[in-house]
């Protein structure tokens, strides 16, 4: 059966007396005070209901079957069209405003280096690697590289795996330059997830659903909105000293805090890690161990972790830290501000 846009009575509130139910539509419902109002907005509804119709009716069956294919791939990630345009769109426009290539970028990046003091044998050193580099990349836009193209370079490079080592931390200063002063739109996903887990104890799906103005270094809070919150509760998370440390680089930025699913850059991790396995909500346990055995306030961490009763935290996590390794876990801070780290393109997103 077709669905109508009927303007219906509605008998359940006192002001409130008519209806337009858009719930076939995936709108929910709309409520009038009167009649009018109400015949205005279904007119509208389906005047837009038209033009999309008219819309699809120009698709070939080729692109019709791209968008439904696109679609059920987005939903395994509990993302949509819109979500991936506008992060593609975000991406070319970037590019666009960023025509700095490789070349120019590591002229730039010596030089600053020479103006902050560092030696002789560090800048021979670092121009070598960034001139290698730039024999392959130089005239490509810096934002346009992506990390496929930069991991599949460091590995066919000859030479030993010390060698190839030293290429990569040369190449990480010159991307950090450019992470750090937005020349690129770099994938924030994978330090911070990683450290948001293990130093606030948000559950994955809470970081994934994440929006960095819901992270305010400057109140030093990150707040998780009802709706984004397995409990369906809001909640604040102090952040701690070494997880601002850690957040610090990003701030500024905007949009969704993971742009994509992290797996593929999760796995790498866990490979450079050596761990054999990566439990779910692992670092998210972690916080929950370190926190309770650092402040020994039950009920403020299940509060921080979202729980309504400290009963979890007495029967699971209890005297599982001393608390010398307590203090150890929470002085984790970076070595130093991103430079020694690849910033990750967005168009390499899986």
């Amino acid at each position: 059966m077709k669905p109508s846009l009927k303007v219906l009575s509605y008998r359940h509130h006192p002001k409130y007396k008519f209806v337009l139910d858009l719930r076939a539509f995936k709108k929910g419902r709309k409520f009038f005070k009167a009649r009018a109002e109400a015949e205005a907005e279904a007119l509208r509804q389906r005047t837009l209901l038209e033009r999309h119709s008219r819309a699809l009716i120009g698709l070939s069956q080729r692109e019709m079957s791209e968008i439904i294919a696109a679609k059920q791939k987005l939903a395994e990630y509990g993302e949509t069209i819109t979500d991936a345009v506008r992060h593609r769109v975000d991406h070319l426009e970037r590019v666009r405003r960023c025509n700095i290539t490789a070349s120019q970028l590591a002229d730039e990046v010596i030089e600053a280096k020479r103006r902050d003091g560092m030696s002789v044998d560090y800048l021979d050193d670092l121009q070598l690697r960034l001139r290698r580099f730039c024999r392959d990349f130089g005239n490509r836009p810096i934002a346009g590289i992506t990390v496929e193209e930069l991991d599949n370079w460091l590995r066919n490079l000859d030479g030993s795996p010390k060698s190839r080592s030293n290429y990569r931390a040369n190449v990480s200063v010159m991307f950090g330059y450019a992470a750090k002063r937005r020349m690129l739109d770099f994938n924030p996903d994978v330090v911070p997830m990683l450290a948001i887990g293990a130093f606030a104890g948000l559950r994955e799906a809470e970081i994934k659903r994440l929006d960095w103005s819901e992270i305010d270094l400057a109140r030093g809070h990150i707040e998780i909105k009802a709706a984004k919150a397995k409990s369906a509760r809001r909640r604040i998370v102090p952040i701690q000293p070494n997880l601002a440390a850690w957040l610090r680089p990003y701030a500024g930025l905007s949009g969704r805090v993971v742009l994509s699913d992290p797996r593929r850059k999760l796995g790498r991790v866990r490979e450079e890690a050596g761990l054999v396995r990566w439990p779910n909500n692992g670092l998210r346990h972690s916080f929950a161990s370190y926190r309770l055995a650092a402040i020994h306030d039950a009920p403020r961490v299940a509060a921080e972790l979202g729980h309504t009763s400290p009963q979890m935290l007495y029967s699971t996590y209890r005297e599982l830290v001393l608390p010398e390794e307590a203090e150890r876990y929470w002085k984790i801070a970076p070595a130093a501000e991103t430079e020694n780290v690849v910033a990750f393109s967005a168009a390499a997103q899986p």
